[in-house]
This record gives C-alpha cells, structure tokens and sequence, in this order.
C-alpha cells in the first residue's frame, strides 16, 4: 500500500504467508482422516460392494471441484477483496463434512443406499464449495505470495502436513480398528473437520490488496471471451489438453484400493498404511518438487511427474502381493506430489493479473468433464473386462497426457 514503510511491507507479508501456509498444512493434514483415495473407497466398501458408488464418490470428489469454476469466475472477478469470500466458503465446506456425522452415528433406522446417497449429497455440496472457491482462492494467493515463492510454500506446508499427517494416519489406524463401523469412520470425519476449520481462520486475517476493477459482462459475452482466448492461447491450449488426459490419474487411484481389497485381500489397517505412504510422499516429494518448480519452472515437474503416474498405474499388470501395491502407492504418491503444486501454479503463469480468475476456471471447465464422466465409465468397464485392461486404457491416457504436456513452453520463460 502507498505510503507503507519497509518494515510494514514485511511484517504484512510474513503474516500473509502464515495465514496461506496455515491453510495448507492443515488442508494437508486434514483430508488424510477422509482420504478419497484411501478412506472413503474402504468406507463405501463396508456399505456396497457394488462398484459403482466408488465411481460416484471419485466423480463426485474431483467434478465438484471442477464443474463451477469458470461460472463463479465470471463474478469472481469483479470481487475487488476476494478473501471474505474465500473464507464464508471455506467455513461452509467444513460445515457439510460435519453434516455427515449424525447420520453416520444414527444409522441404524437407514438402508447402506440411503446412508451412501445422504453421504454422497452432503460430499457433494463439500465439493461444489472448493469449486466454486478456487479461482478465488488462487487469484487471493497470486496477489499475497510472490510468484517464486509459491513453490515452497506449498511444498513445505504439506510437508509439514504430511510430517503431521503421519501421527493422523496411527489414529486413524487405531480408530478404524478398535470402534465399530461406521462410528470409526465418523470419528475419522470429525477430526478431520475440525483440522481443516482451525487451520482455515487465518485466511481470514490476510492483509489483500485490492484487485484492479474490471467491467461487468454478461455472462454470455464471458464465456464467449473465455472460448476465444483458449483458442488463441495455443501454449495454455496443449496444457489444458494434458491436463484433461492426465484425469486417468485420479481416476484410477481409488480404484487402486478396491483392487488391493480383492487381488490381495488387503486389510482395513493395510490400507490405512497406504494412506500413511501417499502422506510420506507428500513430505519427500513437495518440497523438492516446489523448490525445481521455483527454480526451474513448472512445466519440467509436471513432464516428469505424469511420466511417473503412468509407470505407477501400468505397475497394475505385476501387482501380486501387498508389497507391489505399497510400491505403487510409493510411486502414486511422488508423483501425484508434482503433479500439485506446480499444476496450480503454472495456470497463475499464464494469465495476467485481471483475467488470472478466468485462466484458472478456463482449465478446470474443460477438463471437467473427462475428471467426472471418467471414473463413471470405469466402474462399469472393470466389471465388464477386468481392471488390467481398464488400467492399460488408462495407462495409454497418461501416455497421451505426457506427450503434450512435453509440447507446452513454460510461460515464465517466454520472452
């Protein structure tokens, strides 16, 4: 702000960046209590064992998130301050989780496929909330963390995270053992709610400087200039189009359990253990990731990053014990540790600062669509043919995913 002294500047943005990394340590922590990778595939399973509802949670956990994005930029935009509203829907995404609590404890007068379409309504609106939060919560943390500092940032907060995460992943543990379902699963939710509500809050402290006016459109004219400038960006264009490839990844990781449970009858408490390995990933792998994609852009971690996704999922075809499913996971999780960080930050790269919401919602409305009707149509594919050749498909998409992301110039390189 004009007339601030140097001391100010600093001491405003030390408490800026402790709000932001706050949030994703606890944000790293807390979603291992309900893993959608882990935790919520075996919870589904002690329900169903129809297949499908694995398909409706992934599609539910990764198209939430997607699907509104480029609908709320459109007003996002035109928000001068966007941390309030950052933080009223942050608050309401941790209310819908907390939600899901009593009917897991009052289950008793409920059929499984009541108390699965409740839990998949009620998750649902926890998603649909991210979405429509993220394009102001990546512009709030554009203009609060200097661009070569993101990196680190999120790379040691979820490390730091994950550090934590591995003292949650022995509760969980312990909890999933020693209660009854599905009140060891409630639990799990609780604490976790509860990690991601405390650490949220300081978001809200964020000192944000406001962002430079723009002219309302409607919203025709929006996604009219929206289009042209996915069309015209060519480099944003390959990328977009490899991430839209890249959502056999996700796709495939919850997947991943269900197999486990049947190929090698992985136990509740072993698969809790791969939680614990996707969390010491996180913690190896984000830091050295976010410091190469501060160092070295981050178009280089994520060539590398989908080479390594693919090599995890085509290691189905030699999964016969436990033990290659742990290298699996291994590998699932350095990977997918790369694939976060600078996936977030190379989109901020390619905008400008007024149209860095529209950048942001731009890619996720267009892969949305493979990242929700994709792990729909697995479900019933691995029913009908088997999960070898499901994952070879998959397998082939990330192939595809890694050959044009190898096409994308780094846009902090482009003179």
């Amino acid at each position: 702000m004009l007339g601030s002294s140097p001391p100010e500047n600093k001491r405003r943005h030390r408490l800026n960046y402790f709000a932001c990394f706050t949030d994703v340590v606890g944000f790293s922590l807390g979603i291992l209590f309900f893993s959608p990778d882990t935790i919520l595939p075996a919870f589904i399973s002690n329900l169903s064992p129809d297949k499908i509802w694995i398909g409706v949670i992934t599609a539910i956990n990764i198209s939430g998130f997607f699907l509104p994005q480029l609908l709320a930029a459109s007003w996002i935009e035109q928000l001068p301050i966007k941390r309030n509203y950052v933080l009223t829907l942050a608050l309401i995404e941790r209310v819908a989780i907390f939600a899901i609590i009593p009917f897991l404890l009052y289950h008793n007068n409920m059929s499984p496929t009541q108390l699965l379409t409740i839990f998949c309504l009620l998750f649902a609106a926890y998603s649909l909330c991210m979405g429509c939060n993220g394009p102001a919560y990546f512009d709030l943390v554009s203009k609060v963390v200097p661009t070569r500092q993101r990196g680190m940032m999120y790379g040691l907060g979820s490390g730091v995270g994950g550090v934590l995460g591995l003292g949650g992943v022995a509760l969980t543990g312990y909890l999933i053992e020693k209660l009854i379902f599905p009140h060891n699963y409630a639990s799990c939710f609780f604490i976790g709610a509860v990690i991601l509500t405390v650490t949220v809050i300081p978001l809200g402290l964020i000192d944000e400087p406001p962002s430079p006016p723009t002219t309302h459109k409607p919203l025709k004219s929006y996604l009219a200039g929206a289009l042209s400038l996915f069309m015209t960006d060519r480099n944003f264009r390959f990328y977009v189009i490899s991430q839209a490839l890249l959502s056999a990844f996700p796709t495939a990781i919850p997947f991943l359990t269900v197999y486990a449970r049947e190929v090698v009858s992985a136990t509740e408490l072993q698969i809790v253990w791969f939680t614990g390995i996707l969390s010491i990933g996180r913690i190896i792998g984000q830091p050295i990731w976010g410091h190469m994609a501060d160092r070295h852009g981050n178009a280089l971690a994520l060539f590398i990053n989908i080479g390594l996704g693919m090599l995890a999922v085509g290691l189905t075809f030699t999964a016969k014990s436990i033990l290659v499913f742990y290298l699996i996971f291994a590998l699932v999780s350095i990977s997918r540790s790369g694939l976060e960080i600078p996936g977030m930050n190379i989109t901020m790269e390619f905008a400008t600062p007024e149209n860095l919401p529209t950048y942001v919602a731009l890619r996720a409305s267009i892969i949305a669509p493979f990242r929700a009707l994709l792990p729909i149509c697995v479900s019933p594919l691995i029913t009908s043919i088997g999960y070898q050749p499901t994952f070879a498909g998959l397998t082939m998409m990330l192939g595809l995913s890694w050959w044009f992301m190898n096409r994308v110039r780094d846009p902090r390189f482009i003179s």
